[in-house]
């Protein structure tokens, strides 16, 4: 899967997030800060990080979930753990 895919995914289910979560009417961009930038509280992280582990059957220590600040960070460690 080409990465253009792969971010158009993570995207997906960050927007998703935001929604169910009433968080950010606002469209999230890849380099976003989840946080600072989409106002994602911890319980909306917690939730994307089981989408994104069910999406591309991966798993996210909490270690990694500290560093994936942005999609950009999930298409990265999504990219990096799906090809090892």
């Amino acid at each position: 899967m080409i990465r253009r895919e792969l971010e158009k995914r993570v995207l997906a289910l960050v927007r998703e997030r935001l929604e169910s979560a009433q968080e950010s009417a606002q469209q999230p961009e890849p380099g976003a800060d989840l946080v600072a930038d989409l106002g994602m509280d911890s319980l909306a992280r917690a939730e994307l990080w089981v989408c994104v582990e069910d999406e591309f059957g991966l798993r996210i220590s909490d270690v990694d979930a500290e560093a994936l600040r942005c999609a950009d960070d999930i298409v990265d460690f999504v990219v990096k753990h799906r090809s090892a």
